[in-house]
């Protein structure tokens, strides 16, 4: 069975940079999402880095000590079954703006592309975006909890979910069957995890992509889940990128633990065949000598998988 909904070519929410300048809306054939300020990601970036140390060194204190430093009680926050799922800080979004790029304000944001839509949805919204002229929208069969930092999604279909800042405890809640084209995690120094869960199964047409930055950001997954493309976490704290609950089976790869990878999708050669390209092996080191990691779910090669499922 293979998953068409999503349009090949539409709404590409791996924009570098996320704070725009003015939205602009192009045909589903090209890219179309927002404009965007690669300075500011330049200044966020020297600005924080000396933050990602004390970050590491606040973890492990808290780790060590049962302290939650960086982030409110996590007591409102649904507790996925099974017990190999790690605990981590910054578990709400960033709504006191405190990891903020610039004067904008908060810029946590919950966006979404519903089919047939050439423009991002807001579910949430910090200041910074309802200062460049955003409001928020509905998208039918989907719902943000604030107290609980979860999106319930229930016979819903999208085609891209998109989230910033939204901290380590977000979650999406899957009743029925749902679909999505891709979903994209933004961890920016603070915290960019998902947590799947609910009683029903969540399809990805395409990838699931975690752009750590630098933060504890991982994948955890305690429903079933079925993506048709790869799920990849860069630039993370941590040292495995996917967990997935004991009840589940996943078939079509294996988390990565300990290895670090780097993936190029490969090239095409001039009859239009795929070049194959294998994963390397890798780790990222920070310039005080912090080690970051990339992550991935891979095959039995060693390259990234690119049909994963977990199932009951």
């Amino acid at each position: 069975m293979a998953y068409n909904y999503i349009v090949e070519g539409g709404v590409d929410p791996a924009s570098e940079y996320r704070v725009p300048t003015e939205n602009v809306s192009l045909p589903k054939s090209e890219y179309y999402g927002q404009k965007t300020v690669s300075e500011t990601r330049a200044v966020k970036k020297s600005v924080l880095k000396s933050v990602a140390a004390l970050l590491s060194v606040v973890t492990i204190v808290s780790a060590s000590f049962g302290i939650d430093f960086l982030g409110p009680s996590s007591s409102d926050v649904p507790v996925p079954a099974g017990n190999n799922f790690p605990k981590l800080s910054n578990l709400y979004p960033d709504f006191a703006g405190e990891y903020a790029w610039g004067e904008y304000g908060s810029e946590e944001y919950l966006r979404v592309v519903v089919p047939e839509d050439d423009k991002y949805t807001y579910l949430v919204m910090g200041g910074a975006w309802e200062s460049f002229g955003n409001s928020l929208g509905t998208a039918e069969g989907a719902s943000y909890d604030k107290k609980t930092n979860t999106l319930t999604l229930d016979h819903c279909k999208l085609d891209v979910i998109d989230a910033n800042l939204m901290g380590n405890g977000f979650t999406i809640n899957v009743i029925d069957e749902c679909y999505v084209g891709s979903i994209r995690m933004w961890g920016a120094y603070y915290g960019g995890s998902l947590t799947v869960t609910g009683p029903g199964k969540l399809y990805v047409g395409e990838n699931m992509t975690f752009e750590g930055e630098f933060s504890q950001t991982c994948l955890m997954v305690d429903a079933e889940l079925e993506v048709f493309g790869s799920i990849t976490i860069s630039a993370t704290t941590m040292d495995q990128g996917v967990y997935y609950s004991p009840t589940l089976t996943i078939t079509g790869g294996t988390p990565a633990s300990g290895d670090f990878f780097t993936y190029s999708r490969g090239e095409y050669d001039e009859n239009g065949n795929v070049i194959t390209v294998e994963a390397v092996i890798s780790e990222i080191r920070g310039e005080n000598g912090e080690r970051y990691y990339d992550c991935a779910v891979v095959d039995d090669s060693g390259n990234i998988a690119e049909h994963i499922t977990f199932s009951k």
